[in-house]
């Protein structure tokens, strides 16, 4: 990846020589220096591909300088002018690669301007002799080389990716180059960690493991991807998305390695996150033995509900809307819809029990839907979490057990003898029709009271005695003349104890006759 990548700069970099405007040369020299330059140009068939200017002045070369972006600039240092002024030149040249001429290459002048920053002074003798033109060309090809260097530097500098460069000729391969984001990212300063190995970013939380991947890429040199846990300069961790890539020179041996640095813990944070809903929802789904949904504020299925689909036997495009009312009884349906609808509008909870279609058994079985809107700080709604509870057995019981009570009150009430049933502090509960129409009192005047309050005062000690036997476990028998409503009546009373489930005594049942 990493040969392939630098080919593709390398490449990258000659068609922008190649197709974009001719470079620009400024010569700052006598004419008859421009013209053998220019001579050369056109001998090594460079005329074409650069533009020549011509300054014999230094304020004529700073109005050129001030209206052309040049790539190259060469300056006679004979002139006394020039050399005062060499300073200024080189930083009026912005991004132009400044080479200097001089009799003689290595006297004061020539030595002086290479310390003001002109990259290198040329004997004028270069101008007269055969190689001359090749020289040239070297001279015009590294300053455009030089010229994109410094594009791609400046991308890099100012993009929002930390970038690392290390120095894989040296011993323990140090940083050589850090940009302004790897600052940010770092808090770092380029002169706190030029010279030194990267491993400073490491801390106790980082993994032993991803440490040894990365050694192992670089022993391989292979690039890699990896996130680990870093520390910036204050000792904050960090996820840090790192990817380190080789970087050969032309004889295909590796110099350095590049390395771009992203903060990804928020990312990491969100994926947390996320984890632990998930867990939070499968202990949900699990504790509650029902179907947890989650929708968008629209009422949407954020994903597929494995336990939905195998209960009602739907597939995920059929019920992603959230509204599975196919498989809803017809009798059900119209209302759940309206329900849902009214819900989603007014963002406001719902519950609903319906007859959904069961896939196994291919019958209907009653379930409850409740629906709780999720509404953050700002009051925006964010997702809906339903849940879905099959309560098809406890319905049917309820009902039979419901039937069950409708056909014994109907029994009683058929029957001539009076019953009536007391819990166990003696509290009337129940009585039926002909109870009613002996004591001549409606049901419910008779329910609440006291059965000793139901008949007269002459007959309640013997019958609070069968009252007490029956609720300890007897049942009592006896023949009595009771005053009921004014009239005297002889009956029999058998008081009877009432046990539930369980077997524990819940009551007693008065039976009268007659």
């Amino acid at each position: 990846m990493s040969a392939s990548f630098e080919r593709s700069t390398a490449q990258s970099i000659s068609l922008l020589a190649s197709n974009t405007r001719p470079a620009q040369l400024l010569v700052l020299a006598p004419r008859v220096i421009a013209v053998q330059i220019g001579r050369q140009l056109a001998t090594e068939g460079l005329a074409s591909r650069w533009r020549l200017h011509v300054a014999h002045s230094v304020t004529t070369a700073w109005q050129r300088m001030s209206e052309t972006n040049f790539d190259l600039a060469i300056i006679d240092l004979s002139s006394a002018e020039i050399r005062v002024h060499t300073e200024d030149i080189v930083a009026a040249a912005g991004a132009a690669v400044v080479y200097g001429l001089s009799e003689d290459e290595h006297d004061e002048f020539a030595m002086a301007a290479r310390r003001v920053g002109v990259a290198d002074v040329l004997s004028l003798r270069h101008l007269e002799g055969p190689s001359t033109a090749r020289l040239l060309r070297l001279m015009l090809e590294s300053a455009r080389t030089a010229s994109y260097s410094r594009l791609l530097a400046a991308a890099v500098e100012g993009a929002p990716v930390a970038y690392a460069i290390t120095d894989a000729l040296q011993p323990d391969m140090p940083l050589v180059y850090v940009n302004e984001f790897f600052v940010t990212l770092t808090g770092y300063q380029p002169n706190d960690v030029i010279g030194r190995n990267c491993r400073f970013l490491q801390g106790p939380d980082t993994d032993s493991r991803d440490v040894d991947r990365i050694r192992e890429a670089i022993r391989r040199a292979q690039p890699l991807y990896i996130e680990l846990i870093n520390y910036r300069k204050d000792g904050q961790p960090f996820w840090n998305g790192m990817l380190l890539r080789p970087i050969r020179s032309a004889n295909g041996a590796i110099t350095h390695f590049v390395a771009t640095l992203r903060d990804m813990t928020e990312r990491r944070g969100s994926e947390a996150s996320l984890e632990r809903s998930a867990r939070l929802h499968r202990l949900l789904v699990e504790a509650s033995g029902g179907i947890t949904l989650f929708c968008d504020p629209d009422g949407q299925l954020r994903a597929p509900v494995k336990e939905f689909e195998t209960f009602t036997g739907l597939n995920y495009d059929q019920y992603r809307q959230g509204d599975f009312s196919q498989v809803i009884h017809p009798e059900d349906r119209e209302g759940f819809t309206a329900n849902r609808a009214e819900a989603l509008e007014e963002r406001r909870a719902f519950r609903d029990q319906m007859r959904l279609r069961h896939a196994a058994t291919n019958g209907w079985r009653y379930v409850e839907l409740r629906m709780l809107p999720l509404i953050d700080p700002q009051g925006r709604l964010t997702e809906w979490i339903g849940m879905l509870t099959d309560i098809h057995d406890r319905l049917t019981t309820d009902f039979a057990q419901q039937q069950s009570s409708l056909f014994v009150h109907s029994l009683f009430d058929a029957l001539p003898t009076r019953v009536a049933y007391a819990d166990i502090e003696g509290v009337i509960r129940y009585v039926n029709r002909s109870c009613e129409e002996w004591l001549q009192l409606p049901r419910d005047r008779l329910i609440g009271l006291r059965l000793q309050d139901a008949i007269d005062a002459a007959a309640r000690d013997t019958f609070d005695i069968d009252i007490a036997a029956a609720l300890g476990g007897q049942s009592r028998r006896r023949s009595e003349v009771v005053s009921i409503a004014g009239r005297q009546e002889c009956v029999e009373l058998h008081c009877v104890p009432y046990r539930n489930e369980q077997g524990q005594i819940a009551g007693v049942l008065v039976i009268a006759s007659a």
